[in-house]
């Protein structure tokens, strides 16, 4: 960056690629770089303007890669250290309840809500220790057969088909919508067959 910084040419001359990547192979979107070429007569500015940007750059640049450096943060840090830093490329863990529900959804498709979130505040709460050291076999039993009895109950089939009827009614919400749309274009349509050219101007 300070390269191109202290001579823009690097970069916007026309055989830049080989000095101005990293790599010095082509660029990977050629065609963009061509155009700009063949557009740089007609923007006087492109110089300063590639300067400026770059300078900004640059300063992001060096704040974002010290920890990268070769007596940085990471490159000091254990083995051990390293493992617990580890951080996931996406965000879904940090999305909350809602990316925990999404992803369980897509592991598994047909658990319900009610399973879901059973399962989430088992594993949050720490239920399996208490279970075993805080409940009694009679405890137990009576909360197995509890289960039992939701998973009777026909709770989570009355939901699905809540589910499925909202998914019906906005479907034909949708259909009903497009028809119209449809139904105006063919007025216009047939209005503007109604209409006789004036030729005679």
């Amino acid at each position: 960056i300070r390269k191109i910084i202290a001579d823009p040419e690097l970069l916007l001359a026309s055989d830049s690629s080989a000095c101005a990547c990293l790599l010095g192979t082509p660029w990977h979107e050629p065609h963009v770089v061509y155009a700009v070429h063949e557009l740089r007569p007609i923007l006087p500015d492109l110089r300063h303007a590639l300067v400026a940007f770059l300078e900004g750059a640059l300063d992001k640049w060096l704040t974002f890669t010290a920890e990268f450096a070769s007596d940085g943060v990471i490159a000091s840090a254990s083995a051990h250290q390293q493992t617990l830093a580890f951080m996931d490329p996406t965000n879904d863990r940090n999305e909350g309840g809602l990316g925990t529900m999404r992803r369980a959804f897509a592991r598994s498709s047909n658990i319900t809500l009610s399973m879901h979130n059973a399962m989430e505040l088992y594993n949050k709460n720490d239920t399996e220790d208490y279970i075993q050291t805080g409940l009694s076999n009679e405890d137990q039993a009576w909360l197995r057969k509890a289960v039992r009895d939701e998973d009777t109950s026909g709770l989570a089939k009355k939901q699905r088909a809540e589910h499925v009827e909202t998914a019906q009614r906005q479907a034909a919400l949708g259909r009903e919508k497009v028809e119209q749309a449809r139904a105006k274009e063919e007025k216009k349509v047939q209005k503007l067959r109604t209409v006789e050219p004036m030729l005679d101007l």
